[in-house]
């Protein structure tokens, strides 16, 4: 197993994971915000009061739903649980699939294992 490929998967799918879960928090606020648009009353020069109403459940749905289940999708194809079992098979020699292969990208791979710091240390006295 190369250090450096498992390296950059895990770098994969650390974002992948990031993106789903900004998708999901995306959506989220959008659904809470059109669902907390408030009623409008306006009148015109006619005397006539016209009320507006805010939005029904289904049009929250329909905004929100896409946004949510594109950020589920993401966070479901690349979970923890698919993370292990791809390091899991490459370690054991098996080849990368056709999708993660196309996937892997220079970025992943430039990115750094650990941040070190080298930290100065003194002799206790």
């Amino acid at each position: 197993m190369h250090n450096d490929t498992a390296q950059a998967i895990i770098n994969l799918y650390g974002r992948r994971q990031a993106g789903g879960a900004g998708w999901m928090v995306a959506g989220a606020l959008s659904a809470v915000r059109i669902a907390t648009a408030s009623n409008t009353t306006s009148s015109n020069y006619s005397g006539y009061a016209v009320q507006n109403e805010g939005p029904n459940v289904g049009a929250v749905f329909l905004v929100a739903s896409p946004i949510l289940g594109y950020g589920l999708s993401k966070m479901l194809r690349f979970g923890n649980g698919r993370l292990e079992r791809t390091l899991t098979a490459y370690a054991a020699g098996q080849p990368l699939p056709r999708s993660l292969r196309r996937k892997l990208k220079p970025r992943f791979f430039n990115q750094p294992i650990i941040n070190y710091k080298a930290v100065p240390v003194k002799a206790a006295s």
